[in-house]
């Protein structure tokens, strides 16, 4: 019993397996029935190229129970095997044929043979050849002309041909009548006026179509209808005018390929422009003869008015040469040969020149400057000096003008209306070596230079041409830089030659070419916007005036520190003067101008203490150290009152103010009470390194709780304060070389200020031994050791920290010097 299943499982096994043979390998096994076969149609079809050339042929059998017939043609009355088709099936017979020795042989094909039963086609195989086709058409306006031979068989046999045009599922038949005047000479020629159709590149099919006599096909008796193709595709190109303004410039019309060419017009486009050699249709369109890289920008509405598009595209990379320009349709990513449909040949050519003839620019010095305007030279090649192919130069002077005895001359002349820098090349008249171009006589020869610089710029007159180097010697004018402060440095030339022949024919030609260096000049804003964040200290201490009841003043000297960024310091060349401007504080209408007033302490530094003195690299800081002078009036209203303080930073190149801060910071000014003022008796040391970490001492008295030690206009922290209020200690902060103020300040703006100075160490000194021991003052104590400094003879003496210079080193005991010294400026 148990066999019965597993048989039941093999039939179902051989019947999944048997299901997945093709059913053709079956059919295989079947024999061509000669007695049960019928063929309805043949096509036998040739395909041409653009020019005319033979690329292809296929043979088409249509009927039934054809798969496994063998056929035969009949070509010169001899029959040649056709072989195994590409396609053998029951009703389709497929042949493709694909050297030109099989074209050859099948060439006058006069009957198919299908098992031997033959169909007849007679001379009736004969088709009209083209030869040439007018290569671009533009529709509804010009004439199609179509040459080649025996265009009298669609005369003759008119009801089975058919002539088109067109692309795709888009085709025009062309009249059959216009076949009927035919020339008689060996070059048939068809004229198709005024063609019109779906635009871009078109195909010609001619056609021919005719049934046989009764052919019998298994004891059928059936008509076969013929098909003879010849496909001519690719022929010529149907286009209309791009719809464009006619105002379209293109400059410059020569250059190296990589290089940009601007198109500017009323009315453009984002459009392909295309180099070629022929605007006939010869030259056609491709990816290597367009123009890389477009970028389109249409024109902006500037009060009222619409400026010019601009189109820009870079060179292509085409061999040197003289290239038509035409603009067309935007084709992406397709085959511009056939998707072009529209078209603008530019009235002018454009020349690719090989890049050691080309201008260059090498160097921009310097490659920055304000944007108040500078002066600047570019070097370069070929920016004044001449680049011109077949120009011949025989003898020749250069001067500043043209003279009216015919020498040539360089003039550099400024129009009223031009900045341009205009160089004329005139030539002798009994010049020995005649001087020509393109073998004309040059009568007249101008080269124009402009240069570019966010703004057109002045070229001058100091400019320097030469075969190996010029050099434009360029002024800048000012500029509103905006937030793009990196310029393109541009320079544009026009050379105009004019020629004459024998008979006194004038020629003229010119030239334009761009050299162009990306990012290659940095503006620098002229006017910068100071931004403060806060001050210290917050609070000024203010007292009523000796004598006055309403006035106020300033007691003594103020260091006050303001923080934020961007104040700026900035040196400049006035009348041979080497000046600098400083940003100017004020406090309200009490103002701190030491461009005004060059006694005004100010200082500008950046994050890590350097002092900004205006030269390149070091105009911009973070901080500002100013000191409001004793004695300073302080109006009666501003008494205990904030103030906002306003930074204003100089216009760079100028000492006249630029931009302020905004007025979000107070200072207030504050008139303090007897009892809150602190006392500084004494600052131990008061000279310490500029790294800082020395314990220091503040003896005095009235030092409040929370009480603030300031130096150089920043709190110090970790201040220590005893009980009693009468001492400070705390551990010196890093500083920056010199003398400064120590400020202590009390709660409500309180403060007393001491001088405090920073100065470097120059040795590491050790102390060997000392002696005696012990003594009392006025005891003589000598130290031994290693790296002490002898006093410093050149030293200013104009600071306390100059002044101990001149000491050189000094002995302490307990934070106190053990000798004394007078430090008074005025009496050392």
């Amino acid at each position: 019993m148990r066999k019965y299943p597993r048989i039941v499982s093999l039939i179902l096994i051989f019947a999944l397996l048997f299901t997945t043979i093709p059913v053709a390998d079956f059919r295989e096994a079947f024999a061509f029935d000669p007695n049960d076969f019928t063929v309805t149609k043949v096509t036998i079809r040739k395909d041409f190229d653009s020019a005319q050339v033979q690329t292809g042929m296929h043979i088409t059998i249509t009927g039934k129970n054809l798969s496994g017939a063998k056929v035969l043609a009949i070509s010169s009355g001899i029959p040649i095997d056709l072989g195994k088709p590409a396609i053998d099936s029951d009703g389709v017979l497929y042949f493709e044929f694909k050297t030109s020795s099989q074209w050859e042989k099948l060439k006058d094909i006069t009957g198919i043979m299908v098992e031997g039963k033959e169909i007849p086609l007679g001379n009736k195989g004969q088709m009209p050849t083209i030869t040439s086709v007018t290569p671009k058409v533009k529709a509804e306006v010009d004439t199609l002309v179509i040459k080649g031979a025996d265009f009298k068989l669609v005369e003759d046999n008119s009801d089975e041909f058919t002539v088109k045009y067109g692309r795709g599922v888009s085709y025009k038949e062309i009249d059959k009548s216009l076949f009927d005047d035919i020339n008689t000479d060996d070059i048939n020629t068809v004229e198709i006026s005024q063609p019109s159709g779906e635009l871009g590149l078109q195909h010609i099919n001619i056609e021919r179509r005719f049934a046989t006599a009764k052919v019998e096909f298994g004891g059928n008796k059936n008509r076969v209808d013929i098909e003879i193709l010849y496909v001519y595709n690719g022929q010529f190109r149907l286009i209309k005018d791009l719809d464009i303004s006619s105002d379209i410039e293109m400059y410059p019309n020569r250059g190296i390929p990589g290089s940009r060419v601007y198109f500017t017009g009323t009315t453009l486009g984002d459009y392909d422009v295309y180099f070629l050699k022929d605007v006939d249709g010869i030259d056609t369109y491709k990816t290597t003869n367009r123009g890389q890289n477009p970028t389109y920008q249409p024109g902006k509405i500037v009060s009222g008015t619409k400026e010019p598009d601009i189109l820009t595209v870079e060179v292509p990379n085409i061999s040197a040469g003289e290239y038509f320009v035409v603009l067309t349709n935007k084709v992406g990513s397709g085959n511009p040969a056939e998707l072009v449909t529209r078209e603008r040949v530019h009235s002018e050519k454009f020349t690719v020149i090989q890049g050691a003839r080309s201008a260059t620019i090498d160097t921009v010095q310097p490659n920055q400057g304000p944007d108040s305007g500078s002066r600047v030279t570019i070097t370069g090649r070929y920016l004044g000096s001449l680049n011109i192919d077949d120009l011949k130069l025989g003898s020749y002077t250069v001067n500043l003008i043209e003279t009216d005895e015919g020498e040539l001359e360089i003039q550099y002349s400024f129009p009223e209306e031009s900045e341009e820098l205009e160089i004329q090349y005139s030539f002798p008249e009994e010049s020995e070596e005649e001087s020509t171009y393109r073998n004309a006589k040059i009568t007249s020869l101008v080269k124009k230079v402009k240069v570019i610089i966010g703004n057109q710029a002045r070229v001058l007159a100091t400019s320097q041409f030469s075969p190996d180097i010029d050099r434009l010697e360029v002024e800048i004018p000012p500029i509103d830089i905006g937030n793009e402060p990196v310029k393109d440095v541009v320079v544009e030339t026009t050379t105009t030659i004019i020629t004459e022949d024998g008979k006194s024919n004038e020629k003229t030609y010119t030239f334009t070419e761009r050299a162009e260096l990306p990012k290659g000049y940095t503006f620098i804003s002229s006017r910068v916007k100071p931004e403060v964040g806060y001050t210290v200290p917050d609070e000024i201490h203010v007292v009523k005036k000796d004598g006055t009841d309403d006035e106020y003043v300033i007691p003594q000297d103020l260091l006050i520190g303001i923080y934020g960024k961007n104040f700026t310091v900035y040196r400049y060349v006035y009348n041979e003067q080497t000046r600098a401007s400083f940003p100017i504080v004020s406090f309200g209408d009490i103002e701190l101008n030491k461009n005004k007033k060059d006694s005004i302490q100010l200082y500008v530094m950046d994050d890590n203490g350097n002092i900004m003195d205006g030269t390149p690299g070091n105009e911009t800081g973070s901080k500002i150290l100013a000191v409001i002078p004793a004695e300073t009036v302080v109006p009666k209203e501003y008494i205990d009152t904030n103030v906002p303080v306003i930074v204003t930073n100089p216009v760079r190149n100028s000492s006249s103010p630029g931009l302020s801060s905004e007025d979000s910071v107070m200072v207030r000014f504050t008139l303090v009470k007897e009892d809150k003022i602190p006392v500084i008796e004494s600052v131990t040391p008061d000279v310490v390194t500029v790294d800082g970490g020395e314990t220091v001492t503040i003896k005095g008295s009235n030092f409040l709780q929370d009480v603030k030690v300031l130096i150089d206009g920043r709190e110090v922290s970790g201040v220590t304060r005893e009980g009693d209020g009468k001492t400070l200690t705390f551990k010196a902060p890093p500083g920056r070389e010199g003398t400064t103020q120590l400020q202590v300040i009390n709660p409500g703006g309180g403060i007393a200020i001491r001088e405090f100075n920073y100065v470097k160490t120059y040795t590491d000194p050790k102390i060997a031994d000392f002696s005696p021991k012990n003594g009392n003052t006025g005891t003589l104590v000598l130290v031994k050791g290693d790296n002490f400094l002898s006093p410093d003879p050149t030293s200013t003496a104009l600071t306390t920290s100059e002044i101990y210079k001149l000491v050189g080193t000094r002995i302490l005991l307990q934070n106190r010097d053990i000798n004394e010294y007078n430090v008074n400026q005025n009496t050392h």
